[in-house]
């Protein structure tokens, strides 16, 4: 069975990254300070890096958002060093 799809019927939906299903086990792309819960780091670590391009990240426009991929690329290239509680 065929699903008849309107032209121009997504215009102006918004995505909000969360998963087909909605289990939440997968997400488009993660804000800084969603990665950085899921990293369980501080977001002022991501930001760190993200002015440094330490770390992969997506850019669009002002805004800067990790996919999946990314925030596995950053969790298996290390946690944050922290030396008597410092960075």
């Amino acid at each position: 069975m065929s699903t008849k799809r309107t032209p121009g019927a997504n215009i102006g939906q918004h995505h909000t990254g969360s998963s087909v299903d909605g289990s939440g086990a997968s997400r488009l792309l993660y804000t800084v300070q969603e990665a950085a819960a899921k990293l369980n780091v501080p977001p002022s670590w991501l930001y760190a890096r993200t002015r440094t391009d330490e770390i992969p990240l997506r850019r669009l426009g002002k805004y800067i958002r990790f996919t999946d991929d990314d925030v596995a690329a950053i969790a298996a290239n290390g946690a944050p060093s922290l030396k008597n509680g410092v960075e």
